[in-house]
């Protein structure tokens, strides 16, 4: 019997038959979405405690000028709400800025890992 050869056309999936290169390029990218405070849940086994001090303030006035400039990274939870893997003091300059301007939580810009 012949053996049949296989061509590895390295598409990971049917929707790439109909991409073009740069498509494909895209669709590999890390994708950043809107994710609202309320839905964010600290790591319970963070190893380090986020302080309000000096430094905070700092990061709370460079996130109001110039917003989050490194994403926050979370993972999904199996209830639907999400948990931070790193960026703990980002969230918490963010609930800040939300405390000190209107009392109510805003959306802030997040990588979520697929």
């Amino acid at each position: 019997m012949k053996s049949v050869q296989k061509i590895d056309l390295g598409l990971t999936g049917y929707d790439e038959l109909f991409m073009n290169d740069a498509e494909r390029k895209e669709n590999k990218l890390p994708r950043i979405y809107d994710i609202p405070l309320s839905e964010i849940d600290d790591f319970p086994d963070h190893p380090f405690k986020v302080k309000l001090d000096e430094d905070m303030d700092q990061l709370v006035q460079s996130i109001k000028e110039r917003g989050i400039i490194t994403p926050v990274t979370l993972r999904p939870k199996e209830d639907g709400r999400y948990e931070i893997v790193s960026g703990h003091r980002r969230k918490k300059a963010c609930e800040l800025i939300n405390t000190l301007q209107s009392g109510k939580a805003r959306d802030i810009l997040l990588y979520r890992p697929q």
